[in-house]
């Protein structure tokens, strides 16, 4: 989430290959990471679907997050940097994050039917097409039919 909200809070500076729009900096308030805190996170929502349950899609997942504008304070050279402490008078605020997964397995299932029906057909299309070449071998191979025309009756009775 941290980063999510960095993503939102903090001022974003165009460079040579990528240029911002001030819409891309609507809601920053900082200029840089280190001058807010986050306070506390609440999270609701999201899950995680099991295709043999038919569950094919997510929930959405909802986040709140509190943060503060962090006290500037002076530390002597060399010593660890202190926790970072909220102004009293510095700006509060929440940040809601949405995120929504939909149905993330849906199109890879559909890709496999596809793939799987196309696979089906090929194989049924080669089963027609042996048929057809065992049936064209059993013709070549069978004896011509001999015509055989209808005698006489004159002709039996001469035997």
């Amino acid at each position: 989430m941290k980063a999510a909200v960095d993503a939102a809070l903090v001022t974003k500076v165009s460079t040579p290959t990528v240029e911002y729009t001030p819409n891309d900096n609507r809601f920053a308030k900082f200029p840089d990471v280190t001058k807010y805190t986050i306070l506390q996170t609440w999270e609701v929502g999201g899950s995680n679907p099991q295709f043999w349950k038919g569950e094919f899609s997510h929930t959405p997942q909802y986040a709140v997050v509190q943060f503060c504008e962090v006290q500037q304070v002076d530390q002597p050279f060399g010593l660890p940097p202190l926790p970072p402490e909220c102004n009293p008078d510095g700006q509060r605020g929440y940040v809601v994050l949405f995120r929504d997964l939909g149905s993330l397995r849906f199109p890879p299932f559909v890709a496999f039917g596809m793939s799987l029906l196309l696979f089906l057909l090929g194989l049924l299309a080669l089963h027609w097409r042996e048929k057809d070449q065992m049936a064209a071998e059993a013709a070549k191979q069978a004896p011509a039919p001999v015509a055989v025309s209808e005698a006489d009756d004159s002709e039996l009775a001469k035997v």
